[in-house]
């Protein structure tokens, strides 16, 4: 594909320091001097005491196609804006939300999806949210309309749903580095955070190519999310900071996203309560000694893995054990007959 001339020219005058005028800049503003007190940067939004993006940052999330990228965004910008939304939170202030992909009816559903999140009313249109739709626009025209809006509305978090469609060719190492660089820029001119989506590799877990690999080589934070059978997992990739706990959700009958076990604990807690279950099987209440005998002979397991698994089910909620160390199947007894 012929590199687009206008395309990088356009870039090229974007960015903050044109390289025809390098040799006047002046060096001095840019000295980080030692006896300075320096400030950590604001955390924008954060899962406990751990950052997921800054201010003067940037975010990147990546995934396959349909993997709920950007139902994960929907929360993160709920967290920020109003209250904790899958175990993530912010401060609270106003939100950019670029989409680049959708058309308008598409892009008003997410916007939808974060009112109902941050349970504000329809009828109220909040200050604290501007949503655009930029499908329709050329890819110029979009990435001038994104440094425009972030330039003039000063938010405090803009997420950039679709950063693949501000540039011509993502594989152009010349202009994925324009564009990123221009970011970069913005993100501490106008000291905002800013939360980019961008697809994965279809034969790998890479982010798309040069662009993906410039955005995350310059990220604060770098997640990733996968779904497997209906449930999103959002683990880290890579983190300036301490790396993020890995959690996941999974849309409920509302279209909303709910925390929910990873995948492979609910796997385990599946086989923990199936083994269980069945050396339980004709008496609700067991001594420990009879209930490891139990396990052992209707699982063939050994007095090691039988140990491990009442432990197991002990942390999982499946049994209980009373005051007179008898365990008992939690889902047999109703909770005003409970044995302790």
């Amino acid at each position: 594909m012929e590199y687009n001339d206008e395309i990088l020219a356009a870039l090229t005058k974007a960015v903050s320091m044109p390289q025809d005028q390098t040799q006047e800049v002046d060096y001095h503003k840019y000295i980080v001097d030692i006896t300075s007190a320096f400030a950590e940067p604001e955390p924008i939004v954060s899962q406990g005491d751990r950052i997921l993006v800054s201010r003067g940052n940037i975010c990147t999330i990546t995934g396959k196609a349909k993997s709920y990228k950007t139902f994960f965004v929907s929360a993160a910008v709920a967290a920020f804006l109003e209250d904790e939304t899958l175990s993530l939170s912010g401060p609270g202030g106003k939100c950019l939300y670029i989409d680049t992909e959708q058309a308008a009816a598409h892009v008003n559903k997410v916007q939808r999806r974060i009112y109902r999140l941050c349970g504000w009313d329809f009828d109220k249109p909040s200050s604290k949210l501007i949503t655009l739709s930029l499908r329709e626009l050329s890819v110029k025209n979009r990435l001038k309309t994104t440094i425009s809006a972030v330039e003039n509305l000063h938010p405090d978090l803009v997420i950039i749903d679709g950063i693949r469609d501000l540039v011509n060719d993502f594989n152009n190492i010349e202009e994925s580095s324009q564009v990123v660089g221009r970011f970069m820029a913005i993100s501490t001119q106008e000291n905002c955070a800013i939360i980019t989506v961008l697809h994965q590799n279809k034969a790998d877990e890479n982010a798309r190519g040069h662009l993906g690999s410039e955005i995350c080589h310059k990220s604060e934070t770098v997640l990733q999310v996968k779904k497997q059978d209906g449930i999103a997992v959002i683990s880290p990739v890579y983190s300036r900071n301490r790396d993020i706990e890995e959690f996941s959700f999974r849309i409920d009958e509302t279209g909303l996203p709910v925390p929910c076990d990873c995948p492979k604990v609910e796997k385990k807690r599946h086989d923990v309560e199936e083994l269980i279950k069945k050396a339980m099987f004709g008496s609700s209440k067991w001594k420990k000694k009879d209930l490891i005998d139990s396990i052992m002979r209707a699982n063939k397991k050994g007095d090691k893995t039988a140990r491990r698994a009442i432990d197991l089910a002990l942390e999982m909620g499946i049994i209980k054990k009373s005051e007179a160390d008898i365990y008992y199947l939690v889902e047999l007894w109703k909770e005003e007959d409970l044995p302790y």
